[in-house]
C-alpha cells in the first residue's frame, strides 16, 4: 500500500478533524509573518523614521516576542496533534490489524503532518503577505498618515524566518507523533473509545468546599489588587497574585464536582427540553479540562488587559499629540534665561528664530508648593507622602504668560487684581490643586491675598511634551510681582518659538545610505542642551520633531505589541477549547443519536449542541473578564499617577477584537461539531 496515497486519502477523509487545526495553522503563520514584517512595510517610513531608535526597538521587541510566540504555537500544535491521534486511535489499530507495523503507521502520520503543514504554511504565508498590506492601511489610518505613496511590500528575510521557525515546529511535531504511536499497544488503540475520563472529584461536599475556597481566594485577590494595589508592599502584592492563581485553578477544578448537582435543584430549568443533557455534557467538559480552562482564562485575561491598556494608551498619546506641538521648539533654563544660553554658544535668538517669546519665571519664599495646596494638605500628604512641600513654586506674570498663550494658539487667561491661576496638566496633582481651590485656598504675598480666578486649575502645558509636563506654574497679575519686587527673585525662563526659514529641513544621509530630513534648528538646540554640565545647568528642551517621533514611536510599538500578544493568546485559548470540544463531540455522536431516537427533533439537538459550545467558550472568557476588571482598576490608578486619565476607551477595541477572533472560533467550532454530530445522524 502506497504510504503517500494513504496519507492523502486520510487527510481528505479526516478533513472535519483537521478543520480547526488547519485554520489555526494558517492564522498562526499569517500572524507571525504580518508582525515580523513590520520593519519592512512602506507605510512605517511615513509614521516612524526607519533610522529612529523607536523603530529599531520595535523590530527588536517583535523579534524577541516572536520566539515566545513560536514556542506557544509549537505547544499548541503538539496539543492539537495529541487530540487528533487520540481521535484516530481506532483507525491506527485497524491498520496494525491489517499487518502494518508501528513504523509504517508513523510514516503515514508523518506524511499527513508534512502535507498539512506544507499546505497551511503556504496558505498562511499568502494570507500573511496580504494581511500585512491590510494591516499597513489600518495602522496608517489610525495615525492619519498620507497613504497616497503606499506601495506593496514583501520581505524575503521575514519569509525565510517564518519558514525556518515553522519547519522546526513541524519537526518537533513529527518526533512527538512517532514517540506517541510507539507507546500504544494494539489493544489500547482498538478500545480507545471505551476508555472514559475519570472524574476529578467524586465527593460533592468536597467540591463545594473547594469552590468556596476558590471564591474566597479570588475575592481576596480582587480586593487587594483592585482596591489596595498601590498601597501594597511587594510581598503583599505577590501574595495576592498567588491567591488569585490558586483561586482561579480551584474554581474550575471544583466546579465540575457540584455544578450538575446544583442545577438539579432547579427542576423547572433542569428538566426543560434538553437542559439536563447539556448540563451533564458541560460538567463532563469542565471535569476533563479544568487545567486547560484555568490556563485559557489567564491567557484571555492577559489579552483583554493588553488590548484595553494598549489601545487606550495609543488613543491618549494620539489625542494629546494633536495639540501638543504648536511650535518648533520649547525650552526652559533654571537659574538663567534661554536667550543668554543661546548667545553664550554663539546663536542670536532673533537670527535663528522666525518668531519666539520668552517668559521669565520667578520664585518667592512666600509661594511654595505647600501654600498652593495648603487647604488640601491632608489630601496632598496622603497622595505624596515623601514630597518636599517647601519647594518654591514657579511664578509668572499674567502678561508674560498670555504671550506664551498667543504663541501656542490658545486663549488668554483673565485675572482680577486679587486672583491667581494655577497651570497644571499633571492630573493627580491637578486633583489636589482643584480640591484646595474648592476649599477656598488663599495665597498671601506681603499684604496681598490672592484667591483662584478659576474654579479649578488650568489644564495647559508650558513646555511641549507627548506626556503630561507642567507640574505646577502659578500665574499672577503683573502688579503682584512688580509692586512686591523684594519678595521675588528671577528663577529662569520659558522659551518657545518657530525656526527661521534658513533652519528648516535639510537632507542628511545615514552610513547605510538611508536619506532622511532633519531640522537644522533641532540640531542647534541639541548641540547646546545635550552637552550642558548637569551640575552647573538645570535646563531642558523639547522639539516638535522629538515629541512627535517619541509619541508616534511609542504608539506604534504599543499597538503592534498588544495586537501581537493579544491575538496569539486569544487564538491559543480558542484553539485549545475548539479542539477539546471537537474531540468530545466526535465521541458524542452515539449520545445525540439516542436523543433523536427518544424524540428530540433536529432543532432541539442543534440548540443543545450550540448551548454546549457557547458555555465552553464563555466560561473561561467570563472568568478572564472578571479578572481583568479588577486588574484594570489597579492599572488605571498606576497610569493616573503618571498623568494618564480616561485611559480605557480602548476597551471597546478590545471587545471588538475578542468578538471577531474568539467569537469566530466559537462559531467555526459549532459548525464543525454540527456537521459531525447532527450530520452523522442522516
Amino acid at each position: 500500500m502506497n504510504s503517500f496515497k494513504t496519507a492523502l486519502r486520510n487527510i481528505q477523509k479526516s478533513s472535519k478533524d483537521y478543520g480547526v487545526y488547519f485554520f489555526t495553522l494558517i492564522i498562526g503563520v499569517a500572524i507571525f509573518y504580518m508582525f515580523n514584517s513590520v520593519g519592512s512595510q512602506s507605510f512605517m517610513e511615513t509614521i516612524v523614521a526607519p533610522q529612529s531608535s523607536s523603530m529599531k526597538t520595535l523590530v527588536q521587541i517583535i523579534e524577541m516576542i516572536s520566539v515566545v510566540v513560536a514556542v506557544i504555537l509549537g505547544l499548541l500544535m503538539v496539543y492539537a496533534n495529541n487530540f487528533l491521534i487520540k481521535r484516530r486511535k481506532k483507525e491506527f489499530g485497524v491498520y496494525m490489524m491489517l499487518g502494518m507495523g508501528k513504523k509504517k503507521v508513523a510514516k503515514i502520520l508523518s506524511i499527513e503532518t508534512i502535507l498539512v503543514g506544507a499546505v497551511s504554511l503556504t496558505a498562511g504565508l499568502l494570507v500573511g503577505v496580504l494581511g500585512s498590506q491590510f494591516l499597513s492601511i489600518i495602522v496608517g489610518k489610525m495615525f492619519e498618515v498620507d497613504l497616497s505613496a503606499y506601495r506593496f511590500s514583501f520581505s524575503v528575510a521575514v519569509l525565510v524566518r517564518t519558514v525556518v521557525y515553522f519547519a522546526i515546529i513541524f519537526l518537533v511535531v513529527l518526533i512527538f507523533n512517532a514517540k506517541t504511536l510507539t507507546k500504544y499497544q494494539l489493544i489500547d488503540l482498538l478500545n480507545a473509545k471505551k476508555s472514559a475520563e475519570k472524574k476529578l472529584i467524586k465527593n460533592t461536599k468536597l467540591s463545594v468546599a473547594l469552590f468556596i475556597v476558590s471564591v474566597a481566594a479570588l475575592i481576596f485577590c480582587y480586593i487587594e489588587i483592585g482596591f489596595r494595589g498601590r498601597a501594597l508592599s511587594m510581598r503583599e502584592f505577590i501574595a495576592a497574585i498567588i491567591a488569585g492563581m490558586v483561586g482561579n485553578f480551584l474554581f474550575f477544578f471544583s466546579l465540575a464536582g457540584f455544578l450538575p448537582a446544583l442545577l438539579k435543584r432547579f427542576k423547572g430549568f433542569y428538566f426543560n427540553k434538553l437542559n439536563a443533557f447539556v448540563a451533564a455534557q458541560f460538567g463532563h467538559n469542565i471535569n476533563s479540562s479544568a487545567i486547560s480552562f484555568s490556563m485559557i482564562s489567564v491567557l484571555l485575561f492577559i489579552a483583554i488587559c493588553a488590548f484595553s491598556v494598549g489601545f487606550s494608551m495609543n488613543g491618549y498619546l494620539n489625542n494629546r499629540l494633536k495639540n501638543s506641538t504648536p511650535v518648533d521648539v520649547s525650552a526652559e533654563n533654571v537659574g538663567g534665561t534661554v536667550s543668554d544660553l543661546l548667545i553664550e554658544y554663539g546663536y542670536e535668538p532673533n537670527e535663528i528664530m522666525q518668531e519666539y517669546c520668552e517668559v521669565p519665571m520667578y520664585w518667592s519664599s512666600q509661594i511654595t508648593i505647600a501654600s498652593t495646596v495648603n487647604a488640601a494638605m491632608d489630601m496632598a500628604q496622603n497622595t505624596f507622602p515623601y514630597a518636599k512641600w517647601d519647594s518654591f513654586e514657579n511664578v509668572v506674570r499674567l502678561s508674560d504668560y498670555n504671550m506664551l498663550e498667543e504663541m501656542y494658539g490658545r486663549k488668554p487667561i483673565v485675572l482680577a487684581d486679587n486672583e491667581y491661576a494655577e497651570i497644571c496638566d499633571f492630573d493627580i496633582l491637578g486633583d489636589i490643586l482643584n480640591e484646595a481651590i474648592k476649599r477656598g485656598n488663599v495665597i498671601t504675598v506681603n499684604n496681598v491675598n490672592l484667591v483662584s480666578g478659576y474654579d479649578k486649575c488650568v489644564e495647559e502645558y508650558v513646555l511641549m511634551s507627548g506626556m503630561t509636563a507642567a507640574v505646577g506654574v502659578m500665574v499672577v497679575p503683573d502688579a503682584v510681582i512688580d509692586e512686591n519686587a523684594d519678595a521675588f527673585e528671577l528663577a529662569g525662563s520659558i522659551f518657545a518659538g518657530d525656526y527661521s526659514e534658513e533652519l528648516l529641513a535639510v537632507t542628511e544621509v545615514e552610513t547605510d545610505g538611508t536619506e532622511y530630513s532633519v531640522l537644522v534648528g533641532d540640531n542647534i538646540f541639541a548641540s547646546i542642551f545635550d552637552n550642558l554640565d548637569e551640575e552647573v545647568y538645570e535646563a531642558l528642551y523639547t522639539t516638535k520633531t522629538q515629541v512627535r517621533e517619541d509619541s508616534v514611536g511609542i504608539s506604534v510599538s504599543v499597538v503592534f505589541i498588544v495586537l501581537y500578544i493579544g491575538i496569539v493568546f486569544i487564538i491559543t485559548g480558542a484553539a485549545v477549547i475548539a479542539l477539546k470540544i471537537l474531540s468530545d463531540s466526535m465521541d458524542s455522536v452515539d449520545k445525540y443519536s439516542i436523543l433523536m431516537r427518544i424524540g428530540a427533533d433536529r432543532k432541539m439537538r442543534e440548540h443543545a449542541l450550540f448551548a454546549q459550545t457557547i458555555f465552553n467558550f464563555a466560561l473561561p472568557l467570563a472568568i478572564g473578564f472578571i479578572h481583568s476588571v479588577f486588574t484594570l482598576r489597579y492599572a488605571k490608578g498606576v497610569l493616573v499617577a503618571i498623568g494618564m486619565t480616561r485611559m480605557f476607551s480602548g476597551t471597546a477595541v478590545a471587545v471588538l477584537v475578542m468578538i471577531l477572533v474568539y467569537g469566530g472560533y466559537c462559531l467555526l467550532t459549532y459548525e464543525a461539531c454540527r456537521r459531525v454530530v447532527i450530520g452523522a445522524e442522516k
